[in-house]
């Protein structure tokens, strides 16, 4: 659901390792480009200075002080321009990026200092032994790797995701913003005591991360302790020393091992609503206790890795950047424009309208209600959430697992519908129009709407069908309930070795010979290749053929090894007007399933 952009750039970097070295040194003093170009393998050695400007560019393979190590005073200051592919910082040399825009691969080597203030420097950036790189601005893009015995200190800007912290590093966050999939490994140190940092922050085994702040809570509850390791379903939240508040959980892909939380007072909650449209100061890092926001402005957008925390954020118009989350917090969208959300720890999300254009989940028992808006790729309810939908649509995946509940009522499911682990999904009214899947432990109960083709009651599903139209082409499992007692199966029913389906009505036929049952007793039918027909207990009629042998054709499919149950329930009311045993040989002769019975 999120990108690994690792991996992608990743591929180009064995066609960077194979240029060669600097062929040609630059002569000392100083250069301004433009006037003077800077030639691919070009570099510059000790006591020069390069002032990088606007329409200027570095070439690629540039060495700022030469490879073995022995320049001193080498500058580099980018105030504008572009800097090309593979551009090495060595010993004695100190860079500074205030503007432009740069290639991939930046390497800090031994002995180098990198000052980045503006501009952006476009993954991927090696932090090598020895070396300093200073973020106080601007933007670096994925990939980030700090390895052993570089420091890396981030003060503000923008640093993409897929930043590693290998054993031997330092990393120090006092500001800024850091993307997703942030890891910190054994051996390392990570202190952060302002900025924010994306989803799938690790602090794995033997890393030393220590947060600094205060109003630090364990799912809700206030946290003393020194230091935490969170399990499956815990939620951490609390306030760094510069004022941002944060929320790390396992769901968000979060690890959190031994991490240390050093206390240090914080500035008070100023409570003021507070309305970004534009015509007044940006919006802060994230929200703490008793603050309110109302975000409105089109032409702007609110910062990434925005927290939510024991507060009420309004979303009316404008760019939400990836990475809001929401904690105890009360969450309105009635427009603009999401790139991710997760809310949790008993969250309320009210979605009215707006576009979320990536992943959308709801977990730890918040409370979810859609009755307008689109959500794209993927929708998730998990950890005893419940989710309400009633209007709006959902186009690719949406999923219900670990005891949450779906309720379905109205809106337009495009995608693939799932539940598992405990999960209830109850359909009233509304659109699925793709395939569903009722996986170990979910319940599926349809008691209206339209479910489109390809139904699927896995090993330990549970579908009940009261109500409703479930498309053509059900496969119900070995392990699996499926429950028909009204609305309308399209067809192609397949129930595979070791399922169980009971069917509830108020008459069955076997090729047309009335069945004659005891009212409320479930009976097993052994018969194969014969038609069963009648009617449910909602008064429509249906009939499937009982063929043994899965002919993969689109006929029905009962296995001998399945088990097949008619439960009979009397006809509420009077008799029918028509004769039962016409209407029983009606169907019969033809596939119906939409005949009802005439009651009065």
């Amino acid at each position: 659901m999120r990108f690994e952009y690792r991996c992608a750039i990743a591929l180009l970097l064995p066609a960077f390792a194979t240029v060669p070295v600097a062929s040609q040194t630059l002569p000392s003093g100083v250069i301004n480009a433009p006037p003077t170009v800077i030639d691919h393998l070009e570099s510059i050695g000790s006591g020069t200075t390069l002032n990088l400007f606007d329409g200027g560019r570095i070439g690629t393979s540039f060495n700022a002080g030469l490879p073995d190590g022995s320049s001193t005073n080498v500058f580099v200051n980018v105030f504008g321009g572009f800097v090309d592919n593979s551009f090495e910082a060595n010993a004695g040399s100190t860079v500074n990026i205030s503007g432009g825009d740069g290639g991939s691969r930046f390497d800090a080597n031994t002995g180098s200092t990198v000052n980045i203030s503006g501009g952006r420097v476009r993954g991927s950036f090696e932090a090598n032994a020895g070396s300093t790189v200073n973020i106080s601005g601007g933007t670096v893009d994925p990939v980030f790797d700090a390895h052993t015995g570089s420091t890396v200190n981030i003060s503000g800007g923008t640093v993409g995701g897929s930043f590693d912290a290998s054993s031997g590093s330092v990393v120090n966050i006092s500001g800024g913003r850091v993307g997703a999939y942030f890891t910190a490994y054994g051996g390392s140190t990570v202190n952060i005591n302002g900025g924010t940092v994306g989803y799938s922050f690790r602090a794995l085994d033997d890393s030393s991360v220590a947060l600094k702040g205060g109003e630090f809570k364990l799912n809700g509850a206030k946290y003393t302790g020194g230091s935490i390791t969170l399990e499956d379903g815990d939620v951490l939240t609390g306030t760094l020393t510069d004022g941002s508040p944060f929320i790390f959980s396992p769901q968000a892909g979060d690890r959190v091992a031994g991490v240390t939380l050093i206390s240090a007072p914080l500035e008070p909650i100023d409570t003021t609503p507070i309305i970004v449209d534009g015509s007044g100061p940006p919006a802060p890092a994230g929200l703490r206790a008793g603050q309110t926001l109302t975000f409105q402005d089109e032409h702007t957008w609110l910062g990434g890795n925005f927290a939510v925390v024991d507060a009420t954020l309004h979303v009316e118009d404008g760019l939400i950047l990836s990475g809001l989350e929401a904690a105890r917090s009360v969450v309105n969208v009635s427009g603009g424009h999401l790139l991710d959300f997760a809310a949790f720890d008993r969250s309320t999300v009210n979605l009215s309208g707006a576009r979320v254009s990536e992943s959308f989940g709801a977990s730890h028992g918040s409370t979810v209600n859609i009755t307008g808006g689109s959500l794209g790729r993927t929708f998730s309810a998990s950890h005893g959430s419940t989710v309400n939908i009633s209007g709006g649509s959902l186009r690719r995946t949406s999923g219900a697992i670990d005891g949450s509940t779906l309720n379905i009522s109205g809106g337009h499911l495009s995608g693939v519908l799932w539940a598992s682990g405990g999960s209830s999904v109850n359909i009233s009214d509304g659109t699925v129009a793709s395939s569903v899947n009722a996986n170990t432990g979910s319940t599926v109960n349809i008691s209206g709407g339209t479910v489109g083709a390809y139904f699927t009651a896995s090993d330990g599903g549970t579908v009940n069908i009261s109500g409703g139209n479930v498309g053509f082409n059900f496969d119900a499992s070995d392990g699996s309930m499926l429950s028909i007692k009204g609305g309308v199966v399209a067809g192609l029913l397949r129930a595979k070795s070791g399922s169980t389906v009971d069917i509830i009505g108020t008459e069955f036929y076997l090729d047309g010979v009335l069945v004659e049952l005891e009212s409320g007793v479930p009976t097993v039918i052994a018969d194969r290749d014969v038609r069963l027909s009648g009617f449910l207990a909602d008064g429509a009629g249906f009939e499937f053929d009982l063929y043994s042998t899965d002919y993969g054709d689109g006929r029905d499919f009962f296995s001998p090894d399945a088990s097949l149950q008619l439960t009979y329930v009397a006809v509420p009311g009077p008799s029918s007007i028509l004769s039962l045993s016409l209407v029983a040989a009606a169907i019969g002769g033809r596939r119906t399933q939409s005949c009802k019975l005439t009651l009065h």
